[in-house]
Parts: C-alpha cells; sequence; structure tokens
C-alpha cells in the first residue's frame, strides 16, 4: 500500500503545479488552452513531450519544460511546417534549425517531396507562445473542415455525426456541402 500512497502524493503535487501554473502571467492562457484544446498534442508538441499530455504527472512535466525553455533558456518558439504550427525547444538560428523541426517520419517524407519539387516549407514566425493558442486553433479548424469535406464526400450525415464532437465544428459546414451535393444530384 506503500505505492498507492506515493502514487497519490505524485497526483497530488501534480495537480498542485498544474493548477499554480494556470496564474501564471505570461503563461498561464497558453496552459489553459492546452488543458481545454481536443487538438492532438502531437500535432503541436514534440513527441517526447506530447506523450506525457494524458496524465496529470506528465502534464505537470510539459509545463515545467515549457516554463523552463520560456523563462530560462529563451528557447521555446513557434515554427510552421507547410503553415500548421508547432513547438520548438531549441536555438532557431543553429545551421539545422529547419531539419530539427520535422519528425523522423516527416523527414522521410520531406525527401520524396523534394524530389518531387515540393519539399515542406519550413518557417519561425515572429510569434511567441502565448500567440499559439490562437494560430493551432485556427489552423485546427481549418484541417477539421478539410476532413468533414473529404468523409462527406463518401457520407456527409457520417461525417457530419463524428466531426460534431470536436469543439471547433461550425455547422455551417454541413449546410454548405450538403448544398453542393444536392446542386452536383440536380
Amino acid at each position: 500500500m506503500k505505492k498507492f500512497e506515493q502514487f497519490q502524493n505524485n497526483f497530488d503535487d501534480a495537480m498542485a503545479n498544474i493548477q499554480k501554473n494556470l496564474n501564471d502571467s505570461k503563461l498561464g492562457s497558453f496552459f489553459t488552452w492546452m488543458l481545454e484544446t481536443d487538438m492532438n498534442p502531437y500535432q503541436y508538441l514534440p513527441s517526447y513531450l506530447a506523450s506525457g499530455a494524458n496524465s496529470a504527472e506528465g502534464f505537470s512535466g510539459i509545463i515545467d519544460t515549457i516554463r523552463h525553455a520560456f523563462y530560462d533558456d529563451g528557447e521555446c518558439h513557434v515554427a510552421t511546417v507547410d503553415g500548421e504550427p508547432r513547438l520548438v525547444f531549441f536555438d532557431i538560428f543553429c545551421e539545422n534549425a529547419k531539419d530539427m523541426v520535422l519528425t523522423d517520419q516527416e523527414k522521410e517524407l520531406n525527401k520524396m517531396k523534394t524530389k518531387l519539387g515540393r519539399p515542406y516549407i519550413i518557417d519561425f514566425p515572429n510569434v511567441s507562445i502565448t500567440d499559439f493558442p490562437q494560430l493551432a486553433t485556427e489552423s485546427h479548424r481549418n484541417k477539421i473542415k478539410k476532413w468533414f469535406t473529404m468523409d462527406a464526400r463518401r457520407d456527409i450525415e457520417s461525417a457530419a455525426k463524428h466531426y460534431r464532437n470536436y469543439d471547433l465544428w461550425d455547422e455551417n459546414w454541413y449546410i454548405e456541402e450538403k448544398q453542393k451535393q444536392e446542386l452536383k444530384r440536380a
């Protein structure tokens, strides 16, 4: 039973750390967004951090890493890959910074894309982490609309049922897609 007490203490400490950081004057709104978004953390965080997003202890660790990078190192930056924002935690002025943004899978895909004349477009916009939630939310909204539109071509009702579960769902997408499909049938 000693382990259960240790587990509970770790959980309580993690929750206290999370609560404390939600009130941070610069990063609190960002951490709140991370808790509230339905965006997959692997879309905007490096995998070594995203893997901790589903537990209090892991999330507390993510917060500590971001705080340290933001306040101590100054190495917490926004990068975009084909316009999709993500956070990076390294010196963006180093020689291979653009390669460091990509995941291993993206690096392999980029080799093929480069041969086809369309490599990933990687940018480091002059944007603070505090502006990141707005950028990421807009990007995620556009992705959801794209996914819905593609799925609606096969079965609009099933697609709508699925995508209505997303916080960023817009019922107008369904109406517009339904109208397009009815015009095609006419």
